[in-house]
């Protein structure tokens, strides 16, 4: 299957003529919670050639592409740095993942050299806070309701949990993030279960709400905006690193 994902990375480079620079996978088969039908959602960085840098017309700077078995997602390299300035998690968590497709330049590599000077607990705690909230909300609020929507909540209030404890960039491993951080062996108990469910490949059914996993999840969420609240914003960030790092990885890639 790598050699496939591959192949559609260098048709991917070949349809819009960049260089891609890595690739990982960032979904259920890097959190390990996939079963045997499970998608593949693989995220990459790109850059184009140095002349569509120096055009004055503004594009987007995404390139996306979407079937049954894969979901492919890509942010261009001016982009990802700007949000990486901003301690963006999703991009944390890609040159964190511990599935790499491809890593053909120094940019993985270079970029966990910088994160230190800009993570930034707020950004990691406020993002995930809500998108449990919103996810939260939205899907188990019925009283049946799809279990696999249980990690789109759960994961990032375990991602809130860690990075108040060890201040530092969670895992994408959801089981190493539960048998860490919750103490409550009830609570435990029925993250594991749910775990054990998804890679089954049973979890798409609709079952009652789990009210131990509710409730949990409704105090979670209770704390943690009050916690968002109380963190002040980083300020005066300096990009001047990430400006010498795009000069650098541009000139790399099409050397």
């Amino acid at each position: 299957m790598k050699d496939i994902i591959i192949e559609k990375l260098k048709q991917i480079e070949k349809d819009h003529q960049v260089k891609i620079l890595f690739a990982i996978e960032a979904g259920s088969r890097a959190a390990n919670i996939f079963s045997n039908d499970s998608d593949y959602d693989i995220r990459f960085v790109y850059c184009h050639t140095i002349d569509w840098y120096l055009s004055l017309d503004v594009n987007v700077d995404v390139i996306e592409t979407v079937n049954d078995l894969f979901d492919i997602g890509g942010w261009g390299l001016r982009k990802t740095l700007k949000l990486f300035s901003k301690s963006n998690p999703s991009i944390l968590d890609w040159i964190h993942s511990p599935i790499v497709y491809c890593n053909d330049f120094s940019l993985m590599a270079d970029l966990k050299l910088l994160v230190h000077e800009y993570y930034s607990i707020k950004s990691r705690i406020h993002h995930s806070v809500n998108m449990a909230n919103t996810n939260y909300r939205t899907y188990l609020q019925g009283d049946e309701v799809n279990l696999k929507r249980y990690f789109n909540v759960l994961r990032p209030l375990l991602s809130c949990m860690w990075t108040e404890k060890y201040i530092s960039i969670p895992p994408l491993n959801f089981e190493i993030l539960v048998n860490e951080l919750v103490e409550n062996l009830e609570v435990k108990n029925e993250m594991n279960t749910l775990i054990q469910t998804k890679r089954t490949g049973d979890i798409l059914h609709f079952q009652p709400q789990n009210i131990v996993l509710n409730n949990f999840i409704e105090a979670k969420i209770s704390y943690y905006k009050d916690f968002d609240n109380s963190i002040k914003v980083k300020e005066n960030i300096n990009i001047e690193k990430l400006d010498q790092l795009f000069r650098k990885t541009l000139f790399d890639a099409w050397k």
